[in-house]
């Protein structure tokens, strides 16, 4: 059990990891960030490997539990249609309040103990999206892969670029996301 002053280290390291990188961060803009001392930070945490470590783990264990709750439901879907927007609306949703973890995974070495959680993760993906469009033709890893792809350029596009969520030619994501849903359903269907 996370006590509140390591989660208020642990959130205050997210934004920092994700503001400066692994390397760029240090002990003492963390600390700050948190509003604790360098020394409280490293009673908690030791280092700032294994704090960057327990944040990335405590993080993803808590996304996949919201993951698994909120976006993997358990729902009849009319057709791949209403079950991609769904999918990928509930999916962009749950990726905004995770943004700096999720940003993390893509650019930064991830621990050893990581790497089975997020196995585990994209195979409960690709499971979900195989239950409700079942097609020999998928790849599912590769199709899943595709969609995180488009959350994290969608969610990237909001933190950095415009702040709301607008691709850089000022077409709105709800746009991009039916054009998107357009060719993924183009490739199914081909």
């Amino acid at each position: 059990m996370t006590s509140e002053t390591e989660r208020k280290i642990i959130d205050a390291a997210l934004k920092v990891f994700f503001k400066r990188g692994y390397a760029g961060a240090t002990t003492l803009s963390i600390a700050e960030e948190s509003g604790f001392s360098e020394k409280t930070l490293f009673r908690k945490f030791k280092s700032k490997k294994n704090l960057f470590d327990t944040a990335m783990l405590q993080k993803g264990l808590e996304m996949q539990k919201s993951f698994e709750e909120s976006v993997l439901v358990d729902k009849k879907f009319e057709n791949p249609r209403e079950f991609l927007k769904t999918y990928i609306f509930n999916s962009l949703t749950l990726a905004e309040g995770y943004f700096e973890y999720f940003h993390l995974t893509a650019s930064e070495k991830i621990i050893k103990i990581h790497e089975p959680m997020m196995a585990e993760f994209n195979f409960k993906m690709c499971e979900y999206i195989k239950k409700n469009i079942p097609n020999k033709k998928i790849d599912y890893p590769t199709f899943s892969l595709t969609i995180n792809a488009f959350i994290y350029m969608a969610m990237l596009e909001k933190k950095l670029g415009h702040g709301a969520i607008v691709g850089s030619n000022g077409v709105a994501i709800d746009s991009l996301m039916e054009k998107f849903i357009d060719n993924l359903l183009l490739m199914i269907e081909s």
